[in-house]
């Protein structure tokens, strides 16, 4: 969307605005990044915004679906190697397969836990037991296939959080996107403008003053 949107501007002749140029560019790059900057005459800068925008919301989509990928894929193989429900909804319950091998294990575990917590209290270690417990069985074969089921869960948190860099991403590109329009815009109402070049092996940034 944002890429039609940028070849549209880039063949018109201007759009009237009854605000001040600096707000105008300001707000138009801020809600598009690249916008102000395609349609007033920065049209390299302008693409790099949009093509980052791109990427970001390209980027964030293909994490998810790896995420619901990896998600549907550990349930399954739960449910086969272990027996679990693959219709189980609740995070608790996943965490728990994480946690230990079988059922059985992790109330051991808990109750472990609630000794080490409440170690003269009976009724505070049952309490504590049944506030952790979660509904459904499981039980993996081997720690082989365990294993397998944590590096996907882990695999899964990996994508969701390259999903969330996505955003951060998507996010930071229209914040300096207004920045930058907002610095252009108030430099050429003084007559100086900036100049940025990024090439291979060198980067420059230059001042140009009219007289």
């Amino acid at each position: 969307m944002n890429i039609i949107f940028a070849i549209l501007l880039s063949f018109s002749p201007g759009i009237p605005f009854n605000g001040s140029p600096i707000v105008r560019n300001t707000m138009m790059s801020l809600i598009v990044p690249g916008s102000s900057q395609i349609l007033y005459g920065s049209k390299i800068k302008g693409y790099a915004f949009v093509a980052t925008e791109v990427v970001g919301i390209l980027g964030k989509f293909y994490y998810d679906h790896l995420a619901d990928v990896t998600r549907d894929k550990y349930k399954i193989f739960a449910y086969i190697e272990a027996g679990a429900d693959p219709q189980n909804g609740n995070e608790d319950y996943w965490y728990a397969i994480e946690r230990r091998k079988s059922r059985d294990d992790f109330i051991q575990y808990l109750w472990r836990q609630a000794r080490s917590l409440y170690p003269t209290d009976p009724d505070k270690q049952q309490e504590y037991v049944n506030s952790h417990l979660v509904s459904g069985s499981w039980s993996f074969p081997t720690l082989d296939s365990w294993f397998l089921y944590r590096k996907m869960r882990r695999d899964e948190r990996a994508y969701a959080d390259d999903a969330s860099v996505m955003v951060g991403v998507i996010i930071a590109n229209h914040i300096f996107s207004a920045l930058d329009a907002f610095i252009s815009t108030k430099l050429a109402s003084r007559k100086v403008s900036l100049k940025t070049h990024i090439g291979l092996y060198n980067s420059t940034v230059s001042l140009n003053f009219r007289f």
